[in-house]
């Protein structure tokens, strides 16, 4: 997120399309969100972005920062002063529930209408609403940390839904069987008429991930990670109208010793599509490791390169992996004044794999970096 560019002062926020911004200047701010103890920020967002871009009069100032556990919405000024951002506005939980019953806020989307929409996950007492909002598991699922029994109790869900935008009616619902249990939420968005055109509502929530459409508004298709069974499945449309949904990527468990199971799933979480539709990354929470394919046909993409950051299975962890008889660890990062070192296991053929590599790695050093300041100055 940085600071506004000349093409969004001339028209409306930001840019037309998808490739009209890979073409433009890079950002010059990235902000950092900073947690008090029992907010848990998940999502930010803006109050304006390009799906106003026709809009001159709107304009792209405020980041809005709803906290999933307090309820709190902080509205941050990023317009006067850049570089130091400050408090606009906070929205207590109480004045939420008074007027909508609803609590939990998640994510928030901004829209064509210059309206801010926020999901949330539930009544104040945890139960499902569903209200254009993603239905929520039991409130001691998500607030007491990941218990299997939970999944086994049926308090996560493997269904997306499908509503008509314009006036909230139910249209579809698709069931994803054992293949796509804690499936996240979806927002689509058109950049050929700037409107949501429907809103897929997925069941239930886990963790925090945004789902993602394809960037081309011809293509009526797009990916939603399934974090639990850690399979990336395909929604799409289908010539009836209807909508329908396959696996394009499953993750294979992980034979391990010394951790708690002796299989370890991947339990993707966030993704994102590049901007030209060429690229799919996610990130295996469990595993650590964040992966690139090329999604040059969407119904089977493509590994292109794979990235291990750490975590259980870093070199010096008591957690190993098994196969065919042998045991293996991931490198890490050695991240020391922005210089990086390879981490993968197992080499890209090409020089343009290892470019897209170091790409990845120059986002997880940003993210170090950020990390350590924050450590440093509230740890």
């Amino acid at each position: 997120m940085g600071e506004e560019s000349e093409c969004c002062r001339t028209a409306g926020p930001c840019y037309g399309t998808p490739l009209e911004a890979m073409s433009g200047p890079r950002e010059a701010l990235l902000y950092v969100t900073c947690v008090y103890n029992g907010d848990e920020l998940h999502h930010s967002g803006w109050n304006a972005c390009s799906s106003c871009h026709g809009n001159p009069s709107a304009d792209r100032r405020f980041l809005i920062l709803p906290s999933l556990l307090s309820g709190w919405i902080y509205v941050i000024d990023t317009k006067t002063c850049p570089k130091a951002p400050s408090l606009h506005k906070v929205v207590q939980p109480e004045d939420i529930v008074k007027k909508t019953s609803l609590a939990y806020p998640y994510t928030p989307h901004c829209l064509a209408s210059g309206d801010i929409m926020i999901s949330c996950l539930g009544d104040k007492d945890g139960n499902a609403k569903g209200d254009r909002i993603p239905n929520s598991m039991s409130k001691g699922a998500f607030t007491k940390g990941f218990d299997l029994q939970d999944v086994a109790d049926g308090l996560y869900g493997r269904h997306l839904h499908v509503s008509s935008w314009s006036d909230g009616e139910l249209k579809q619902t698709m069931d994803l069987g054992d293949t796509g249990l804690i499936p996240l939420e979806v927002i689509p968005f058109s950049f050929r008429s700037r409107t949501c055109m429907d809103s897929f509502i997925v069941h239930n929530l886990m963790v925090s991930m945004q789902t993602r459409f394809l960037h081309e508004p011809s293509e009526d298709t797009g990916y939603v990670g399934c974090a639990l069974t850690s399979n990336m499945v395909r929604f799409f449309k289908t010539e009836d109208g209807s909508w329908s949904h396959e696996v394009a990527i499953s993750v294979k468990p992980l034979m391990v010793q010394n951790w708690i199971l002796p299989e370890m799933p991947g339990l993707i979480t966030e993704f994102l599509i590049s901007l030209d539709d060429r690229f799919l990354y996610f990130v295996n929470w469990l595993h650590r490791d964040v992966r690139q394919y090329n999604t040059k046909n969407p119904k089977n993409p493509v590994l292109a390169a794979q990235v291990w950051v750490g975590g259980l299975l870093q070199k010096g962890s008591p957690i190993v992996v098994t196969e065919d008889g042998k045991t293996w660890q991931s490198d890490v990062p050695e991240i020391q004044d922005c210089s990086k070192t390879s981490s993968k296991r197992g080499t890209a053929d090409g020089p343009a794999e290892l470019r897209r590599e170091a790409a990845i790695r120059d986002e997880l050093a940003i993210q170090r970096m950020g990390s350590t300041i924050l450590s440093g100055t509230y740890g």
